[in-house]
C-alpha cells in the first residue's frame, strides 16, 4: 500500500466482536468494517479469543503487552499516515489519595498470582476470579464501590483491579476514590493504533529475529506465515506465506526475515501464523488458508478506504503475487 498517494486510506486493527472473548474469520472481521484488505493479526488465547499482547484501537488501550514483544504503532493525522515499530511497554498506575500501585497488565490472562491486573468491560460481562488469597475491586467512575474474591459484574464506566489481598487492602484503606493513569513509551506517544505480535524480522534495514528474547522459540520452524512491514518511502507491506501443504511447506522466521528485507522493508515483524494465516482481498481469501477461509481469529489488521463508497480499490493499491 502506497500511503502517500491516497490520504483517505485507513490502516488499523479490529477485534472480532464488541468483547475480547470472541473469534471470527478474517473475512467476517473485514466485512464488518468494509475493508478492502485484511490480514490476521496478533496472538490470542485459542479457548476464548482474548488477544495475547498489546492492542490499541483509536487511542483506546484494549490489552497490554506480553514479554515486551514487538508491535507496530500507526499514526494518522488525517493527511499522512506513518509507522513506528518497537518493543511495547505500557506504564499503568493506580492512584489513591495515599497510595500508588503499579498495574502489571490490562485485560490479559493472569500469569502470576502476585500480579496486579486491571480489567475493563470489553473483557466480558464479568471479571475473572481474584487470585488465590486475593481480591477484586470494582471502581465505578473513580469511586471504589465493591471488593470481592469472586468475579465481579462490570458496570458502565467501570474497571476491576484484581490483585493480592495486601494490594487491594492498601488501595482501599481510608480511600474512596481511585484513578488510573496509562502512559505509552515515548516512541509510541501520539499513536492512533497499536498491535503487537512478534518477533521482529527486520530492524533498521537489517535482519533481526529476536524470537528467543520474545519467548517465541516454539514457532521458529517452517510454518504458514503472516507478516507486515514498511519502507522508508512510507509503503506498507502485508505478506502471507502458505505452508503445511504439498505445494508449500512454509517459511522459517529467518527465511521470512530475509524475504521481508529483499522486498525493501526497513522494519518488519511477524504476525500470528500457522492455521491463522489468512489474507482477505476484495471479498475473497487470496492465499491457500487453512479450511479455505482460515480459522476463526481474535483480531485482524485491515485497510479501509472511505473515498467514494465503491468496493473497488484506489490507485494506491497494488499486489505482487509470488509463486
Amino acid at each position: 500500500i502506497n500511503t502517500k498517494i491516497n490520504p483517505d486510506l485507513d490502516i488499523k486493527p479490529q477485534i472480532a466482536s464488541e468483547k475480547l472473548n470472541s473469534k471470527k474469520t478474517v473475512r467476517r472481521i473485514a466485512q464488518k468494517e468494509g475493508a478492502i484488505i485484511a490480514v490476521n493479526g496478533g496472538y490470542f488465547k485459542p479457548q476464548t479469543g482474548v488477544p495475547l499482547g498489546a492492542l490499541m484501537i483509536d487511542r483506546n488501550v484494549l490489552t497490554g503487552p506480553i514479554f515486551n514483544r514487538v508491535g507496530i504503532a500507526i499514526f494518522d493525522d488525517g493527511d499522512n499516515i506513518s509507522f513506528k515499530m518497537d518493543n511495547i511497554n505500557f506504564d499503568i498506575m493506580a492512584y489513591t489519595k495515599s497510595k500508588a500501585v503499579k498495574i502489571d497488565n490490562i485485560n490479559q490472562p493472569r500469569m502470576l498470582s502476585t500480579y496486579t491486573l486491571m480489567y475493563t468491560p470489553i473483557w466480558g460481562k464479568f471479571s475473572p476470579p481474584a487470585p488465590k488469597y486475593g481480591y477484586n475491586m470494582l471502581v465505578v467512575g473513580n469511586k471504589i464501590t465493591k471488593i470481592s474474591a469472586n468475579p465481579i459484574e462490570f458496570l458502565p464506566n467501570s474497571v476491576v483491579i484484581s490483585a493480592p489481598k495486601t494490594v487491594i487492602v492498601g488501595l482501599a484503606k481510608n480511600n474512596k476514590e481511585l484513578y488510573i493513569d496509562i502512559k505509552l513509551q515515548e516512541s509510541l506517544s501520539g499513536a492512533n493504533h497499536i498491535i503487537g505480535a512478534g518477533p521482529y524480522l527486520v530492524k533498521d534495514g537489517q535482519i533481526y529475529v529476536d524470537y528467543k528474547e520474545e519467548k517465541l522459540t516454539a514457532i521458529s520452524g517452517k510454518n504458514p506465515r503472516s507478516a507486515i512491514g514498511y519502507k522508508n518511502d512510507g509503503s506498507f507491506m502485508i505478506v502471507t506465506i502458505d505452508g503445511r501443504e504439498q505445494a508449500s511447506v512454509g517459511m522459517t522466521l529467518y527465511e521470512l526475515a530475509r524475504f521481508m528485507k529483499e522486498i525493501g522493508c526497513e522494519y518488519a515483524m511477524n504476525f500470528d501464523g500457522g492455521s491463522s494465516s489468512a489474507l482477505y482481498v476484495k471479498g475473497k481469501i487470496a492465499n491457500s488458508a487453512h479450511n479455505k477461509e482460515g480459522v476463526a481469529v481474535s483480531n485482524a489488521l485491515h485497510y479501509c478506504w472511505d473515498g467514494s463508497g465503491t468496493s473497488q480499490p484506489p490507485p494506491s493499491l497494488s499486489f505482487l503475487l509470488l509463486p
